[in-house]
């Protein structure tokens, strides 16, 4: 009875969702390189010193850089070339109703020169798009946040999937339990093609699961994060400062603080915080303003950050006071926070580097290949019965 249940399942839902999974397998084997891949594709993102000159003041650009750009302004920047060889800046228009052309821009940090921009994510731009566009369509099938809600309940269905697929495999249980679950577990190619496939599909999903659970999982999480924090509080805590930061009646496009005063501001605030918490500050990460809060926030990468590639450590303060609004810690300050950034980490392949990536990359391949043996297996039964009531 058990098996026909969760063989049912396993089936419906497999096929149900199985074009979003290969959709996510697929593009999120190329962007486990996104970032190498995309300055391949785009050179203009690379910049090289001239022997003994230093870099300039990302900040002393954002005039250049908005200028270049008919009706934007920026809203983020980076503040360190440690994983990036040139500053790197987002824009937002000043008028929702006139869109800018393009919203991402890239300055050279030596010679001071605007080396590329673009409109991230928009394939009518051409190959120098391909990369954020596929970035796009692993997470929200480049369709928004209706894309973003389709792939998160695909991602949650996936884990139902998963969790009937071993169900499956469980004998029934008695004292030869372990031994016939051992089975299992066991490579074996024998029968038709039908038969060698049911068999790997059953054999590897085994092998695979843990890592299947994890992508599945973290994928959920990072979609619908605030799904998946609604049903661990019961468990584990969040941090919430940040999200109680109210929206303001009408946006605050031009604050009283510039961003010279934000930095210095969002460094001493940094500065408390690290001693009152006790982690170390490695380096400097980025700096943005939401004008819909009218508040900074300023991020680094710290001894509480996993991840490699940027700073999660972050402070908010008012862009006109410069009260201080809270502060967000990635690691060892909440234990649902904690978990969502090794979820986030291990999802991305920022944590141990190049190895990571190239797991996560495989990983893809091989969800693929379940995906496609799935519909195979669902083909050939479907085609069996036709065969049947005829």
């Amino acid at each position: 009875m058990k098996e026909r249940f969760s063989f049912k399942w396993h089936s419906i839902l497999g096929v149900a969702i199985g074009v979003f999974i290969l959709i996510a397998a697929l593009s999120g084997s190329v962007i486990a390189f996104y970032h190498s891949l995309d300055a391949k594709m785009n050179p203009w993102q690379i910049s090289s010193p001239n022997q003994g000159q230093g870099a300039s003041d990302p900040l002393s650009h954002i005039a250049k850089v908005e200028q270049s750009v008919a009706g934007g302004k920026v809203v983020w920047m980076s503040l360190s070339l440690s994983h990036e060889s040139s500053w790197h800046y987002f824009l937002a228009p000043l008028s929702m109703a006139k869109p800018i052309a393009n919203n991402e821009v890239y300055v050279d940090p030596y010679s001071s020169d605007i080396k590329g921009m673009r409109s991230w994510g928009d394939i009518m731009q051409g190959w120098k798009n391909l990369l954020p566009f596929i970035y796009k369509l692993h997470y929200s099938l480049s369709l928004g946040s209706i894309g973003v809600l389709v792939m998160g309940l695909a991602a949650l269905l996936w884990l139902v999937v998963l969790v009937c697929g071993v169900w499956m495999t469980f004998p029934k249980w008695n004292s030869s339990f372990v031994s016939q679950w051992r089975k299992s577990w066991k490579w074996r190619f024998k029968g038709d093609l039908r038969s060698k496939n049911y068999l790997l599909h059953k054999t590897a999903g085994l092998w695979f699961l843990p890592l299947l659970l994890l992508i599945a999982w973290s994928s959920f999480a990072l979609n619908l994060h605030d799904l998946h924090e609604r049903l661990l509080g019961s468990v584990m805590h969040f941090q919430t400062e940040s999200d109680k930061i109210k929206e303001l009646k009408r946006p605050r496009l031009k604050p009283t603080l510039g961003w010279l005063e934000a930095r210095d501001i969002g460094r001493s605030l940094m500065q408390e915080l690290s001693i009152k918490e006790g982690f170390e500050i490695y380096e400097e990460s980025s700096i943005m303003y939401d004008a819909l809060r009218g508040v900074y926030s300023y991020s680094v990468r710290s001894s509480r950050d996993i991840q490699i590639d940027h700073g999660g450590t972050t402070v908010y303060f008012d862009g006109n006071s410069a009260a201080y609004k809270a502060s967000f810690i990635p690691t060892k300050k909440a234990s649902g926070d904690t978990l969502k950034q090794w979820l986030e980490g291990l999802h991305k392949g920022s944590i141990w580097g190049l190895p990571h990536r190239i797991i996560l990359s495989i990983l893809g391949v091989v969800t693929t290949l379940f995906v496609l043996s799935g519909f195979y297996l669902w083909w050939k039964r479907k085609h069996k019965l036709s065969l049947a009531k005829k």
